[in-house]
């Protein structure tokens, strides 16, 4: 019985890694062609992929930690995030700064873009401050 339920557990656990980054890239098409239907000019494909596989990344790491199932590729995904995607974030929202005005689209990339930079900023203040408080903590009792 305890076979069969790891079994049932493991299909469970792969088809939700399979099936997260295919939604992600459905979700990205439909919203390309719904942004062609609206006849939006110069449509940002690029920054919105990049937005789209920062979040989908993002995602995947919040879902992997709470699982508990901790891999290389959440290593990998993981320094993407740290390391990697702020660089992207910063160049989109520096290319996207006076794009904003086009639709309603350009400044929700713009938006999405300074959003995960002030979250990455603030993530980064506290988990300071929390090492510094051990710091300390532990200087005032050794």
């Amino acid at each position: 019985m305890k076979i069969i339920l790891s079994y049932i557990t493991a299909t469970i656990i792969f088809l939700f890694l399979l099936a997260l980054p295919i939604a992600g890239v459905v979700a990205y098409i439909r919203l390309i062609r719904k942004m062609r239907r609206e006849q939006i000019t110069a449509i940002p494909k690029f920054s919105l992929f990049m937005l789209f596989l920062i979040c989908g990344t993002l995602l995947m790491e919040i879902l992997l930690g709470i699982s508990g199932m901790w891999s290389g590729a959440s290593t990998a995904g993981f320094i993407f995030l740290l390391f990697v995607a702020p660089a992207l974030c910063g160049m989109i929202a520096w290319r996207h700064r006076h794009h904003s005005e086009i639709s309603k689209y350009h400044c929700t990339i713009l938006h999405a873009a300074l959003g995960y930079l002030l979250g990455e900023a603030v993530l980064i203040g506290a988990v300071s401050l929390f090492i510094i408080g051990e710091l300390a903590y532990m200087a005032l009792l050794g």
